[in-house]
């Protein structure tokens, strides 16, 4: 049997991105983590103004 090459992993991406954010957060208060946060909010919310996303339809 033939095992398929995963093209995208998420779970790999999850946890790279929660070793980002680990590195990133380490040794912050707890203001500046909320800051952080905030500031990180903000990147997304303009992200989805400037590039909204399509839905991709299937059939």
């Amino acid at each position: 049997m033939k095992t398929k090459r995963k093209r995208f992993d998420c779970v790999e991406m999850k946890r790279r991105s929660a070793e980002r954010i680990y590195r990133e957060t380490a040794g912050l208060t707890r203001e500046q983590e909320i800051e952080y946060w905030r500031r990180s909010i903000d990147v997304l919310r303009t992200r989805k103004v400037v590039t909204p996303v399509t839905p991709k339809t299937t059939c």
